[in-house]
């Protein structure tokens, strides 16, 4: 299983894309924990990798960290 956190869509990827998932959620506040839960079969092990992406609308950014679109920046010219 792969699955990917980009902002506020959470992507799932079961057999190497077999089966997906995908589901959108708008969070208050940033995200700063990742809680996993499973029922497994005695036996079973499990590991996690977690990467950050680097974001593609970073240069877009305000402080905040939001992202306001396409804006226009008026330029006076004499």
């Amino acid at each position: 299983m792969k699955a990917v956190i980009d902002r506020s869509i959470f992507e799932v990827f079961v057999d190497r894309g077999i089966h997906t998932g995908t589901t959108v959620f708008y969070p208050q506040q940033p995200l700063t924990a990742l809680n996993l839960t499973s029922s497994l079969p005695a036996g079973a092990r499990v590991s996690v990798d977690i990467w950050s992406l680097k974001s593609a609308w970073a240069q877009y950014e305000d402080k905040q960290g939001l992202v306001v679109g396409n804006v226009t920046h008026a330029v006076k010219t004499y």
